[in-house]
């Protein structure tokens, strides 16, 4: 699978250094709620009993739900697509009868990382796409993810630049076993003199 990138490594290759700025601590909240999230829903699926503490954090993002017409279907699901790329939207479902990705965001605002990221959801998954963002207040935003060719044409650009980088390294790998092959028979015919 390593041959296959994620969105996140294509990201990581437009938008190199985003997270830089931000506190350890809010990535590891925001991991932490992601995962709360998860649960959730994982718990829904399978008709698990609800856990018995839910984290706060995620509460508004539920209790927007508890409001919807939502059909889950699954959580962190990989999802391939033709142009070798995977990812991992948050919650595939239906809303309103429309097959949807949704995404948590527990940020204050989204940003243009987030929006190439929808984008490449939106054809990875041939479907629409739903940002829900959950501020430190508790309130909940619902962002529409529109299909932008620029932020198309970007995102295609970077899986480019990781193929070719991880193609240089496969033949880099090749050369350096060359060499040591190489490198191995001239020592055993030292060793036969």
């Amino acid at each position: 699978m390593d041959n296959i990138p994620r969105v996140s490594d294509v990201l990581r290759i437009l938008f190199p250094g985003n997270l830089d700025f931000v506190p350890q601590s809010a990535l590891d909240r925001g991991t932490q709620l992601h995962e709360a999230m998860e649960v959730w829903v994982n718990n829904q699926l399978h008709e698990y009993q609800d856990p018995g503490v839910l984290d706060e954090g995620i509460r508004p993002v539920i209790a927007w739900m508890a409001t919807q017409p939502i059909v889950l279907e699954s959580a962190e699901e990989e999802v391939f697509h033709k142009f070798g790329v995977r990812g991992h939207p948050d919650l595939l479902c239906r809303w309103r009868t429309i097959s949807y990705w949704f995404d948590w965001k527990f940020v204050e605002q989204l940003s243009e990382i987030n929006l190439v990221q929808g984008t490449a959801y939106n054809y990875l998954t041939g479907r629409k796409g739903v940002f829900i963002q959950c501020n430190k207040a508790g309130e909940v935003t619902i962002h529409r993810c529109k299909t932008n060719p620029s932020h198309w044409s970007a995102f295609v650009s970077g899986l480019n630049v990781w193929k070719f980088q991880h193609r240089q390294q496969a033949y880099r790998t090749e050369a350096q076993l060359q060499q040591d092959i190489q490198e191995i028979k001239e020592a055993l015919c030292q060793m036969e003199k």
